[in-house]
């Protein structure tokens, strides 16, 4: 399940990396708003982990990776409204940002509450196989689907993949708490 959750966010960060303009674009903005929209995205992974330091401190990492990602299905929903409506479009930016700055965090932290420290390194290392591949594979893979449908059915691909992670990270909350007690 923890391969699948991060699998699922490694596919809409590997197609956000490359097509986060042209996705902000097809949203409603104009080049210049689009490009100064996307910068954000810096700003706000920024944000998001000063936020976990802060608060998120005191919760478990499990915790801490189930709020992060249920924001990601939220900011997409936000930008498939938007309607070219600026502060969805920033609100979306703002919120995926932020996601993806704790999600970085999680990736390494969450395993080690998972496995435990037994052989730590050897769990990333296969862990990280499938989550590389669909990474690598997911630029070219959205492409293929805004080319063959259009920039909607590709946002909805981006709402489904990221509420899949969601559910993901459900159903491994609930095996982590039944493994606990």
């Amino acid at each position: 399940l923890y391969a699948g959750v991060m699998s699922h966010n490694a596919f809409v960060f590997g197609v956000i990396s490359v097509q986060l303009v042209p996705l902000l674009e097809a949203a409603g903005l104009a080049t210049a708003a689009a490009v100064w929209v996307a910068s954000l995205k810096g700003f706000a992974q920024f944000g998001g982990r000063v936020v976990e330091i802060a608060f998120g401190r005191n919760l478990r990492a499990i915790t801490v990776a189930r709020i992060a990602i249920v924001v990601l299905p939220v900011s997409f929903a936000l930008l498939f409204l938007s309607d070219g409506h600026l502060a969805f479009i920033v609100a979306f930016t703002v919120l995926m940002g932020a996601s993806q700055g704790v999600i970085t965090i999680v990736r390494g932290a969450l395993p080690l509450a998972l496995f435990g420290p037994n052989g730590y390194g050897a769990v990333l290392g296969v862990l990280a196989t499938p989550i590389l591949l669909v990474n690598a594979a997911s630029p070219t893979v959205f492409a293929l689907v805004v080319d063959t449908w259009g920039w909607r059915t590709a946002q909805a691909v981006l709402i489904a993949t990221s509420a899949a992670s969601w559910i993901a990270i459900e159903l491994m909350t609930r095996w982590y708490e039944r493994r606990r007690g």
